[in-house]
């Protein structure tokens, strides 16, 4: 059996996104201009919003934070290499393995701290479990805070801590030309010292 699909319009306002929710019981719906799906909306996007907000807005601001978001999880990773390279410059070993061992782990841990985090501000709240039952003023609190001002805190941190990072392109571009020649002497040395097929080396 087929059913209409339940869409708003991306000149709506959050209002009609609110209406939908109380009358299909759905958290999200696509957004269309038309007959184009332009979109996605979800509860969770409409936390910080009015009732009046249009969509574009809404959209817009999501664009935004989808740029923050993408480079908390992209620019940690490009750093890593870095610092294996800065550890090969000082101890003459590479180390890839543990590096990425200990920043997986690093993650695990901060997964396991925050999510209880969470949970307790929300349960601190008053927040109900449970579809469809009426919320305090305070759990809507708590939810933004969790969605919100928590993370960006933990985000600015993260920010505050990329600006104070040690290393500067050009001390990584002179570690790797000094690493490439380490390398380059090294490998002369191992060549030089292996024996030509069919000589016994003289003891």
């Amino acid at each position: 059996m087929t059913y209409d699909v339940v869409t708003v319009d991306v000149h709506g306002t959050t209002r009609e996104v609110m209406d939908k929710i109380q009358k299909t019981g759905h958290d999200g719906f696509p957004v269309v201009n038309g007959r184009e799906v332009v979109g996605y909306i979800a509860a969770r996007d409409l936390l910080f919003m009015s009732p009046e907000t249009p969509l574009w807005l809404i959209f817009t601001l999501c664009v935004l934070a989808g740029i923050g978001v993408s480079a908390a999880q992209v620019l940690p990773w490009a750093i890593i290499p870095d610092a294996i390279e800065w550890e090969e410059w000082q101890t003459g070993e590479r180390n890839e393995g543990m590096f990425y061992s200990l920043i997986t782990l690093m993650g695990k841990v901060g997964m396991a701290i925050i999510q209880p985090v969470g949970l307790f501000v929300l349960q601190l709240s008053g927040f109900k479990e449970g579809q469809g039952v009426a919320q305090p003023a305070s759990a809507l609190l708590g939810v933004r805070l969790v969605m919100g001002p928590l993370p960006a805190l933990l985000l600015t941190s993260g920010i505050i801590m990329a600006i104070l990072y040690p290393l500067t392109r050009e001390q990584h571009h002179k570690i790797v030309e000094e690493l490439r020649e380490r390398r380059a002497v090294r490998k002369q040395r191992q060549t030089e010292k292996k024996p030509l097929p069919g000589v016994k080396e003289t003891i």
